[in-house]
């Protein structure tokens, strides 16, 4: 695509999964990538194996949960390339289980990852562009950033949030040459599954009773980088998706047959009751 010929992208997690094969994407449509990821040595290699085919490509071990590291990230595209284009925030962790099965501290990598990932991000990326007087922040979230999902319920805090930035930061800045997008992808076929958490679920089993194929991860990209270079607002697939969202928006008491649905699943795979933790009363005299 020449839209991408001669860009710098950056693309957070870009070391698997839907940011390597961005990464990938964008290289072979003429772009410089910097790949940030929290693996350093898996973001090496898939800069190494991209040079080795004539590409620009850099890597640079992040987390994105320390804003230090994203800014050192975002430097070193400038330092390297002259200027940045394009940031992709996608790096993203899972959690799913009912709010009764979780702990407080379960919440804090969804927000320091999911949320505060992209905020760091934006913050340090901004003001090159607004200095380059053009550039593009495109966001990944999620289906879970458009309808609810129950069992999910800090994942898709943090996904909602994701969407709610993008989407008010896009007319925010407009006008100052910047654009933003927000993507919203539903059952990629990735490691997300493998790597999320799951408290209190039989997750092999409730993940055999999805009854949707997987989006390849090739496609879902396609479909990304089509949505960024026409500039839409919020990108989302597959089909089902965009169906869901619709649903939800003009059609609420439809929707929430669905959603009941999903909370179904959750409890058919929910393993028993753990015993109740004791109150902080309990605690105290015992």
């Amino acid at each position: 695509m020449s839209y991408y010929r001669g860009k710098v992208a950056l693309v957070t997690g870009g070391a698997a999964g839907i940011g390597e094969q961005l990464v990938r994407q964008l290289s072979a449509a003429g772009a410089a990538v910097v790949i940030a990821d929290i693996a350093g040595d898996a973001a090496v290699a898939v800069a190494d194996d991209l040079r080795e085919q004539g590409a620009r490509a850099l890597a640079c071990r992040t987390d994105v949960s320390r804003y230090e590291d994203v800014e050192l990230a975002v430097q070193t595209a400038v330092d390297h390339f002259g200027r940045l284009d394009i940031l992709l925030n996608n790096a993203g962790v899972g959690l799913a289980g009912e709010w009764r099965d979780l702990e407080l501290s379960d919440w804090r990598p969804i927000v320091d990852v999911n949320l505060w990932g992209v905020i760091h991000g934006v913050h340090a990326a901004l003001p090159v562009m607004l200095r380059q007087g053009d550039g593009q922040i495109v966001n990944i979230a999620s289906a879970a950033g458009l309808v609810p999902r129950p069992g999910m319920v800090p994942y898709a805090t943090s996904k909602f949030a994701v969407v709610g930035l993008s989407t008010s930061l896009r007319y925010e800045v407009e006008d100052l040459g910047i654009r933003v997008n927000v993507v919203c992808p539903f059952n990629v076929g990735t490691a997300i599954f493998k790597n999320t958490k799951y408290r209190n679920i039989d997750h092999e089993k409730m993940l055999a009773a999805i009854p949707f194929r997987q989006l390849p991860v090739e496609r879902c990209v396609e479909q990304i980088l089509e949505g960024v270079r026409k500039n839409k607002a919020i990108i989302t697939m597959p089909r089902f998706a965009r169906f869901e969202w619709r649903l939800y928006r003009y059609f609420p008491r439809a929707a929430a047959l669905l959603l009941r649905r999903r909370r179904a699943l959750f409890r058919e795979h929910r393993i028993a009751d753990r015993p109740p933790k004791p109150s902080v009363s309990q605690v105290a005299n015992s």
